[in-house]
């Protein structure tokens, strides 16, 4: 679980799971849920999803 503190908007978890996408296991797939706890994201839930290699990640998320 990530805690996320986005200021005054708020606080959201993330629950993740990661597979390595490579032999050298230097770059992964990564999904999850994130929970809403306060502020804006108090009740809300969502998905996320992206794709690191090494400090570069590229992804998307969608509450709802």
């Amino acid at each position: 679980l990530c805690n996320v503190d986005a200021g005054k908007n708020g606080t959201f978890g993330v629950h993740t799971r990661c597979n390595f996408t490579n032999k050298e296991r230097t770059e992964t797939d990564c999904w999850g849920k994130m929970l809403g706890e306060t502020g804006w994201y108090q009740g809300r839930q969502g998905i996320t999803s992206w794709h690191q290699k090494g400090d570069i990640s590229t992804g998307t998320g969608q509450w709802y």
